[in-house]
């Protein structure tokens, strides 16, 4: 039976339970399998937070990479006084701005808004709905910057408002102001 547990053990499912600042601690000390478990924990939410601003496939898929590889790089960075999950998500803030700034690229569009609309139960309501979504879709995009940026880490990656105004480098109140004002826009055409 012990060795069953050994065998687990190496190959890797005590790390299953450990926390985020249990993989980055191990990870900072050199331990490269902690690495691969924050990789497989948070590679589907980067990809999601990249894709939402840049609506490209492969464009996502690039920033990923980068997020990923700055981590690797940067490792000693992590202070453990903030939580891993802020310190992350400002580093995928700070890759998308950036890759988005030196590439100037425009949204491509792609559709990829199936959270916001529900199964609908008709081709009538299923055309409502995803023209419904669509019209969303277009006004989170033409939101100004900063409440775009508040607004999909709100309400669609769920960070809460404390954890975007530290990976927004903003008060908290400006936080709450950006995501209100945004939250406003969006009702304002879904009750359209």
């Amino acid at each position: 039976m012990f060795k069953v547990l050994k065998d687990l053990r190496q190959k890797g499912f005590d790390y299953l339970n450990l926390s985020d600042k249990e993989l980055i601690d191990r990870f900072i000390r050199g331990d490269d399998k902690a690495f691969r478990f924050l990789y497989e924990r948070y590679v589907n939410r980067i990809y999601s937070m990249a894709y939402r601003f840049c609506r490209n496939y492969e464009t996502s898929k690039d920033i990923t990479q980068e997020v990923f590889l700055r981590l690797y790089q940067k490792k000693e960075r992590y202070n453990p006084v903030i939580s891993f999950n802020t310190f992350f998500y400002r580093l995928a803030y700070n890759c998308i701005l950036n890759y988005l700034r030196d590439h100037k690229e425009q949204p491509i569009d792609e559709w990829s808004m199936q959270q916001i609309t529900t199964h609908p139960a008709s081709p009538e309501e299923n055309l409502f709905a995803t023209e419904s979504a669509r019209r969303i879709e277009k006004i989170i995009d033409e939101l100004p910057e900063r409440q775009k940026t508040a607004f999909i880490l709100n309400k669609i990656e769920g960070l809460s408002y404390n954890e975007i105004a530290e990976v927004m480098n903003l008060n908290l109140n400006v936080v709450k102001s950006l995501i209100h004002r945004a939250t406003l826009k969006v009702l304002e055409v879904e009750n359209e």
